[in-house]
Protein backbone atom coordinates (compact mmCIF):
# COMPACT_ATOMS: atom_id res chain seq x y z
CA UNK A 1 0.00 0.00 0.00
CA UNK A 2 1.47 3.31 -0.95
CA UNK A 3 1.47 6.44 1.14
CA UNK A 4 -1.61 7.97 -0.48
CA UNK A 5 -3.70 4.83 -0.01
CA UNK A 6 -2.62 4.55 3.63
CA UNK A 7 -3.62 8.17 4.25
CA UNK A 8 -7.03 7.57 2.64
CA UNK A 9 -7.63 4.46 4.77
CA UNK A 10 -6.64 6.32 7.94
CA UNK A 11 -8.96 9.22 7.09
CA UNK A 12 -11.81 6.83 6.33
CA UNK A 13 -11.27 4.95 9.60
CA UNK A 14 -11.18 8.23 11.51
CA UNK A 15 -14.44 9.42 9.94
CA UNK A 16 -16.14 6.08 10.64
CA UNK A 17 -14.98 6.05 14.28
CA UNK A 18 -16.02 9.66 14.88
CA UNK A 19 -19.40 9.01 13.29
CA UNK A 20 -19.95 5.91 15.44
CA UNK A 21 -18.94 7.83 18.57
CA UNK A 22 -21.34 10.64 17.61
CA UNK A 23 -24.22 8.23 17.10
CA UNK A 24 -23.60 6.54 20.45
CA UNK A 25 -23.41 9.92 22.16
CA UNK A 26 -26.65 11.07 20.54
CA UNK A 27 -28.51 7.96 21.71
CA UNK A 28 -27.39 8.62 25.26
CA UNK A 29 -28.13 12.35 25.15
CA UNK A 30 -31.59 11.54 23.77
CA UNK A 31 -32.43 9.69 26.98
CA UNK A 32 -31.33 12.66 29.08
CA UNK A 33 -33.63 14.92 27.05
CA UNK A 34 -36.55 12.49 27.30
CA UNK A 35 -36.14 12.33 31.07
CA UNK A 36 -36.10 16.12 31.43
CA UNK A 37 -39.17 16.45 29.19
CA UNK A 38 -41.03 13.89 31.31
CA UNK A 39 -40.11 15.88 34.42
CA UNK A 40 -41.34 19.09 32.79
CA UNK A 41 -44.63 17.46 31.75
CA UNK A 42 -45.16 16.18 35.30
CA UNK A 43 -44.41 19.68 36.64
CA UNK A 44 -47.08 21.05 34.31
CA UNK A 45 -49.51 18.43 35.61
CA UNK A 46 -48.62 19.46 39.16
CA UNK A 47 -49.42 23.07 38.33
CA UNK A 48 -52.76 22.07 36.77
CA UNK A 49 -53.68 20.10 39.90
CA UNK A 50 -52.73 23.01 42.14
CA UNK A 51 -54.81 25.37 39.97
CA UNK A 52 -57.76 22.98 40.29
CA UNK A 53 -57.38 22.95 44.06
CA UNK A 54 -57.24 26.75 44.22
CA UNK A 55 -60.36 26.95 42.07
CA UNK A 56 -62.00 24.41 44.38
CA UNK A 57 -61.31 26.68 47.37
CA UNK A 58 -62.59 29.75 45.52
CA UNK A 59 -65.74 27.93 44.46
CA UNK A 60 -66.34 26.86 48.05
CA UNK A 61 -65.94 30.47 49.16
CA UNK A 62 -68.36 31.69 46.47
CA UNK A 63 -70.99 29.14 47.46
CA UNK A 64 -70.76 29.44 51.24
CA UNK A 65 -69.19 32.83 51.86
CA UNK A 66 -66.62 31.13 54.09
CA UNK A 67 -63.04 30.06 53.61
CA UNK A 68 -62.39 26.41 52.92
CA UNK A 69 -62.24 24.71 56.34
CA UNK A 70 -59.05 22.76 55.76
CA UNK A 71 -55.60 23.37 54.36
CA UNK A 72 -55.84 20.10 52.43
CA UNK A 73 -58.05 20.14 49.35
CA UNK A 74 -59.29 17.04 47.50
CA UNK A 75 -57.39 15.94 44.42
CA UNK A 76 -59.13 16.34 41.08
CA UNK A 77 -60.87 13.32 39.57
CA UNK A 78 -59.14 11.09 37.05
CA UNK A 79 -61.26 12.52 34.25
CA UNK A 80 -59.82 15.99 34.93
CA UNK A 81 -56.26 14.67 34.82
CA UNK A 82 -56.97 12.73 31.61
CA UNK A 83 -58.29 15.91 30.00
CA UNK A 84 -55.36 18.01 31.20
CA UNK A 85 -52.86 15.38 30.13
CA UNK A 86 -54.02 15.72 26.52
CA UNK A 87 -52.95 19.37 26.48
CA UNK A 88 -49.70 19.11 28.45
CA UNK A 89 -46.49 20.10 26.77
CA UNK A 90 -44.32 16.98 26.65
CA UNK A 91 -47.27 14.67 27.34
CA UNK A 92 -45.86 11.99 25.06
CA UNK A 93 -42.92 11.63 27.44
CA UNK A 94 -45.21 10.70 30.33
CA UNK A 95 -46.13 7.44 28.65
CA UNK A 96 -48.20 5.12 30.82
CA UNK A 97 -48.86 7.54 33.67
CA UNK A 98 -50.73 6.22 36.69
CA UNK A 99 -52.85 8.62 38.73
CA UNK A 100 -53.64 7.45 42.26
CA UNK A 101 -56.19 10.02 43.52
CA UNK A 102 -58.79 7.31 44.09
CA UNK A 103 -56.58 5.79 46.78
CA UNK A 104 -55.47 8.99 48.54
CA UNK A 105 -57.53 10.55 51.30
CA UNK A 106 -57.31 14.03 52.81
CA UNK A 107 -55.23 12.81 55.75
CA UNK A 108 -52.46 11.36 53.58
CA UNK A 109 -48.93 12.60 54.26
CA UNK A 110 -47.49 15.19 51.90
CA UNK A 111 -44.92 12.77 50.48
CA UNK A 112 -47.62 10.44 49.14
CA UNK A 113 -47.19 9.55 45.47
CA UNK A 114 -50.08 11.03 43.46
CA UNK A 115 -48.95 10.17 39.94
CA UNK A 116 -46.05 8.30 38.42
CA UNK A 117 -44.75 7.23 35.08
CA UNK A 118 -42.17 4.52 34.40
CA UNK A 119 -39.30 5.41 32.10
CA UNK A 120 -37.02 2.69 30.76
CA UNK A 121 -33.66 3.80 29.43
CA UNK A 122 -30.78 1.90 27.90
CA UNK A 123 -28.23 4.60 28.46
CA UNK A 124 -24.86 5.10 30.09
CA UNK A 125 -25.96 8.43 31.56
CA UNK A 126 -29.53 7.81 32.75
CA UNK A 127 -30.79 4.80 34.65
CA UNK A 128 -34.32 3.49 34.32
CA UNK A 129 -36.75 4.73 36.92
CA UNK A 130 -39.90 6.72 37.54
CA UNK A 131 -40.89 10.34 37.32
CA UNK A 132 -43.31 10.95 40.16
CA UNK A 133 -45.57 13.64 41.54
CA UNK A 134 -46.04 13.86 45.29
CA UNK A 135 -49.06 15.19 47.14
CA UNK A 136 -47.23 18.39 48.08
CA UNK A 137 -46.73 19.14 44.36
CA UNK A 138 -43.07 18.25 44.08
CA UNK A 139 -41.87 16.30 41.09
CA UNK A 140 -38.85 14.07 41.27
CA UNK A 141 -36.98 11.26 39.59
CA UNK A 142 -36.53 8.03 41.49
CA UNK A 143 -34.68 4.87 40.53
CA UNK A 144 -36.72 1.73 40.06
CA UNK A 145 -35.95 -0.21 43.25
CA UNK A 146 -36.47 2.57 45.82
CA UNK A 147 -39.61 3.71 44.00
CA UNK A 148 -41.17 0.26 44.02
CA UNK A 149 -40.46 -0.09 47.75
CA UNK A 150 -41.98 3.32 48.48
CA UNK A 151 -45.04 2.68 46.32
CA UNK A 152 -45.60 -0.74 47.89
CA UNK A 153 -45.55 0.87 51.34
CA UNK A 154 -48.18 3.41 50.24
CA UNK A 155 -50.47 1.12 48.28
CA UNK A 156 -53.65 -0.35 49.60
CA UNK A 157 -54.05 -4.09 48.88
CA UNK A 158 -57.12 -3.31 46.75
CA UNK A 159 -55.10 -0.90 44.64
CA UNK A 160 -52.47 -3.55 44.07
CA UNK A 161 -55.15 -5.99 42.89
CA UNK A 162 -56.60 -3.45 40.47
CA UNK A 163 -53.21 -2.84 38.86
CA UNK A 164 -52.63 -6.50 38.02
CA UNK A 165 -52.92 -7.24 34.28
Amino acid sequence: MNRRQRKTVIELATVVMLTAAGVILMFNVKDVVIRSEAMRAMNNLSKAIQDYQEEYKLDYHRRTGKDYPSEKVPLPPTSFVDTVKKSLEGRARLGDMRYRALWIDLNAPSDTIVAYSPRLFHSWFVSSGYVLLRLDGTVEWMDKEPFEELLASQQDPDETLMLLP
